[in-house]
């Protein structure tokens, strides 16, 4: 039987574990969409990295899917 102590050191491992797995996911995510955007729209996708790196996952996902179809940059991030 585990003490208290090592429940609770295991749950937090656990945690950090899954929030590392989340954090490396959609940091994945990111230089997918800006490997992307360079290679369909070139340099010009250089002036939205910033806005890239800030995103969070769920805006990330929607110009994931807007990229495929966009024909210009602003398309991608257009409301």
């Amino acid at each position: 039987m585990a003490t208290i102590q090592e429940q609770l050191i295991e749950k937090g491992v656990k945690k950090g574990l899954e929030q590392g797995l989340e954090k490396g996911l959609a940091q994945g995510q990111r230089a997918t969409l800006y490997q992307l955007l360079r290679r369909k729209f070139g340099n010009a996708a250089d002036r939205v990295k910033a806005r890239v790196d800030s995103a969070t996952p769920a805006e990330v996902t929607i110009w994931l899917d807007r990229i495929l179809f966009a024909t210009t940059l602003d398309e991608v991030f257009t409301e």
